[in-house]
């Protein structure tokens, strides 16, 4: 049970509602999933695009995953100058971080590549990354193991013949598209007015007394 003095900390205040509704009015919660009309994301479809992003079998020799380089358990990335090759080379730039990436309006460091459903295809076949040297030695591959066979099916059921090298990159890109880490700050944004302390409230107030105004009316 509730004291008083634990009412009257949780209360919400016009004040507090005012300032959410400002904060509300300019910015949006970051989603639990980006979804993409192209490429509907599906519980079967991402089941199939996590087993693909840990598979080793979708570098040449083994060597290498997509979580080689984008490490879901550091933080989507490798920690490393530059990521290390299926062959043991080393590529020309580090990896950036997997997560929120499919809200990023271009992917690659230089931009290359439109979505992340693009860019899921240019590692696999690069000769440095996981040197795959083409779509069908993949495709090939990948048939003969039988958990595939059945999840390709399950995640695309409208198709009668599923393996496609576009359809890999749809199932890596579902799966990126659910990596997403909402933050207290969209906790907020979506109500829960105590998702931020009162020192962070006070900040949030002073940044549209001192800031916003200016980068409104510019």
């Amino acid at each position: 049970m509730q004291s008083n003095t634990e009412t009257v900390l949780l209360a919400v205040t016009p004040a507090d509602q005012e300032l959410l509704q400002k904060a509300q009015d300019l910015f949006k919660p970051v989603a639990t999933r980006v979804e993409n009309p192209a490429n509907p994301i599906t519980n079967k479809k991402v089941a199939l695009g996590k087993l693909l992003y840990y598979d080793t079998r979708l570098s040449k020799t083994g060597n290498n995953s997509c979580n080689s380089c984008h490490n879901l358990s550091t933080f989507g990335v490798d920690n490393l100058p530059t990521s290390k090759g299926d062959n043991g080379g080393f590529g020309g730039r580090n990896s950036p971080t997997v997560l929120n990436a499919a809200y990023h309006t271009t992917q690659f460091w230089d931009g290359r590549a439109a979505d992340v459903e693009e860019q899921a295809g240019g590692p696999i076949l690069n000769p440095v990354e996981m040197a795959i040297p083409s779509k069908e030695f993949l495709m090939d591959r990948l048939k003969g193991i039988t958990e595939y066979k059945d999840m390709f099916k399950a995640a695309y059921p409208e198709e009668s013949n599923p393996f496609f090298y576009e359809n890999v990159q749809k199932a890596i890109a579902a799966f990126e598209r659910t990596l997403t880490i909402p933050s207290s700050f969209d906790k907020y944004l979506k109500g829960d007015v105590h998702a931020l302390s009162s020192d962070a409230r006070t900040g949030l107030k002073h940044l549209w007394t001192l800031v916003v105004p200016h980068v409104i009316q510019v």
